[in-house]
């Protein structure tokens, strides 16, 4: 299998000078191999730390005794190699790329990283056209052009992290945008032990700007999702029961979006899952073993559905969220009053805030790609699931964004936004067009 790579961003490999000389055959490979484990973990499979304490290594005793290998390894070290087998394929690379200048930023170690500076010393990144051979069997080389065909997109070598300038995204997927202004404060608690007040706000921290990192988003926005999917149940609770695989359905949109539930989330949704299929909920023991039940049988169809599988249950979700950040911070105060004599207990109790101010507008963004049906083959289900999940998407962020809010103090209204304009939403990618229609008119429909 030969394939060409054109790079439309800098490569960045590193040698043991801590330059970007050559392009190396190994750099590809790891590359290739950690996509290959994002790819294999998020379809529900096992795939070991291949660089920590984890990390499988062939028993040659059992392997000798008749053990197959694909027994004593995980699928990933079976293609790439690991301690005592070796990888299933050869890439060579023909052809180099160009070397170019390229400044990075670094911290400064004489002020014990304290700070931060543009690098006096150019190191070099690597630009340009190679040629790529693969030699191995057939299904070796679909897998490595699987992995391939997500790399492109997501970068191979160091510092992939940095920006893309290449505005593609890849196939299938959708990037969403949505620039909102805040209708009442934002407040998040930061983890810093050494600050002025006990309540500072999260910050980013190299410029202290304060920030809403995207665990945060995702949070927020799957605890509206659960929100919609009650309101669901009680909605159709009013004219009759529901029949279990149509609660079934509905309660995997939300793991297709945010992956596998962990916890309290997992037990309300197996008692209202409890409530929708029989209409009422025992008490006691009874309950606590009905939900139990329920649960299993959920997670049971969702191996039948393809969604997990038996070895590994659980999943990475379709929905990747990325930070927004706000430009200034607000001192706010509240002094606890005791319910009795309505005199304060103790305080003031001073906290950081983020308030909305008119013009000026922050970005929530996230993207949507649907890997597992890429992986799978199943592209022709793809449209079908995309307007499935964009519906009750839409329906969280109007949850979140109006009604419950994405900040701490959410009972006192904390994080809610003013009303979104059709201009403040922005759709790039797979039927974009349509995409934004389904979203908008939720948003807007009252």
């Amino acid at each position: 299998m030969d394939f060409r790579i054109r790079t439309f961003t800098p490569i960045w490999t590193g040698d043991v000078k801590r330059e970007s000389i050559k392009f190396r055959d190994t750099s590809i490979i790891g590359s290739l191999r950690w996509w290959f484990e994002a790819i294999v973990r998020g379809l529900g499979g096992y795939a070991c730390d291949s660089v920590g304490e984890e990390k499988r290594k062939l028993d040659v005793e059992k392997y000798k005794k008749g053990n197959k290998p694909e027994e004593l390894i995980c699928p990933v070290c079976f293609v790439f190699g690991t301690t005592g087998w070796s990888k299933r394929f050869r890439l060579e690379i023909d052809g180099e790329l160009n070397r170019l200048p390229f400044v990075i930023v670094k911290a400064d170690e004489r002020k014990g990283h304290r700070g931060w500076f543009l690098g006096t010393r150019e190191s070099g990144s690597l630009m340009g056209t190679s040629e790529v051979k693969v030699y191995g069997d057939s299904w070796i080389k679909n897998v490595l052009a699987l992995s391939l065909n997500v790399s492109c997109y997501w970068g191979v070598g160091a510092t992939t992290i940095l920006e893309n300038t290449n505005s593609s995204i890849p196939k299938y997927s959708i990037y969403l945008q949505i620039y909102f202004t805040l209708k009442k404060p934002h407040f998040s608690k930061d983890d810093d032990e050494f600050y002025i007040i006990d309540n500072p706000i999260v910050k980013d921290k190299v410029f202290k700007l304060p920030m809403v990192r995207p665990t945060m988003w995702k949070g927020a926005l799957r605890f509206a999702a659960i929100k919609v999917f009650e309101d669901w149940i009680y909605e159709k609770l009013n004219k009759s029961k529901i029949d279990k695989e149509t609660v079934f359905k509905e309660r995997a949109r939300i793991v297709r979006l945010f992956g596998s539930e962990k916890g309290s989330q997992e037990d309300y949704l197996g008692r209202l899952c409890l409530l929708a299929i029989r209409g009422s909920l025992p008490t006691g023991e009874k309950l606590k073993e009905e939900i139990k039940k329920i649960n299993k049988e959920f997670e049971k169809w969702l191996i039948d559905k393809k969604y997990i599988s038996k070895e590994v249950p659980s999943r990475s979700g379709r929905l990747f969220f990325y930070p927004t950040f706000f430009e200034e911070i607000s001192l706010d105060v509240i002094t606890p009053l005791s319910r009795e004599t309505k005199t304060p207990v103790r305080g003031p109790i001073y906290f950081e805030t983020v308030e909305g101010s008119k013009g000026t507008k922050s970005i929530f963004r996230l993207l949507y790609y649907p890997f597992d049906l890429i992986a799978r083959g199943e592209l022709d289900e793809i449209e079908k699931e995309m307007k499935e999940d964009l519906k009750f998407l839409a329906k969280a962020l109007k949850k979140m964004f109006y009604e419950i809010g994405f900040s701490a103090k959410k009972s006192s209204g904390f994080g809610v936004v003013e009303p979104i304009n059709d201009n403040d939403v922005k759709v790039d990618g797979f039927k974009s067009d349509e995409v934004k229609d389904i979203l908008l008119n939720t948003i807007h429909q009252s």
